[in-house]
Formats: structure tokens, sequence, C-alpha cells
């Protein structure tokens, strides 16, 4: 399966960070090891509602769609969550990976940098 990676329309990004260049090849490398989804949808990072504090406002935090249109859809919950754990394991220690809102119409993964954590490397 080729690897592929797409941005939902008005998804912001006002300076490529090293956070995201890791969080983005993490992704794929986890689409390319499970073989799911079709193509991974970045559905946010420096745009939409987010807390104050929120990583996404300094480019250290991206989400990704979970579920529907079928390209991006993983399955079922438990497949998912297999997901998300890879994909933790693959951006490494200094990141996390939440699969965030489950079962509703706004569910996504997100990583970000770790809490306590302003910069990467």
């Amino acid at each position: 399966m080729p690897r592929r990676l797409a941005y939902k329309g008005g998804c912001r990004l006002t300076k490529r960070t090293p956070a995201l260049d890791i969080i983005e090849n993490a992704a794929l490398q986890t689409q390319e090891e499970l073989g799911y989804p079709e193509e991974l949808l970045v559905t946010s990072i420096n745009d939409s509602s987010h807390g104050t504090h929120s990583k996404h406002w300094r480019e250290l935090a991206e989400d990704y769609r979970t579920k529907g249109p079928a390209k991006n859809d993983m399955g079922s919950t438990a497949k998912k969550q297999k997901f998300r754990k890879r994909f933790e394991e693959n951006c490494g220690a200094r990141f996390r990976v939440i699969l965030e809102a489950i079962g509703t119409p706004n569910e996504h993964l997100h990583a970000q940098l770790k809490k306590g954590l302003e910069a990467y490397p």
C-alpha cells in the first residue's frame, strides 16, 4: 500500500516544526506497517477551536481523522486503538497520541509533544 497523507481544507499551518515532521513520519510509518487507512487525513494543526495552551497553536500537535469517508476510516475501535498505540511508539518517548471523542462525529487521533515539553528537539 502506498503511503498517503492529505490535509483537510482549512487546515492551517503557519510554520513547519521538527515536531510535526516526527508526527507525520510516524503516522505514515504506522500506516505502512498496519496497512490502513488508505489515506491519512490531517484535520487540524494551527486552526479550529483548541484550548488556550494547546500545542496546536505552536505547531506541536496534529489531529487525524479516524472515521469516514472510507479512504480515511480506520475501522473498529480496536483497530483505532491498535493504530494509536503503534503511532505513539513510532513517534517516540517525547510524544503522546490519544484517541479523542470516541464514538462521536468529532472522533480523531490527537498527536502532540508531551506536556511539559515546549520544543522539539
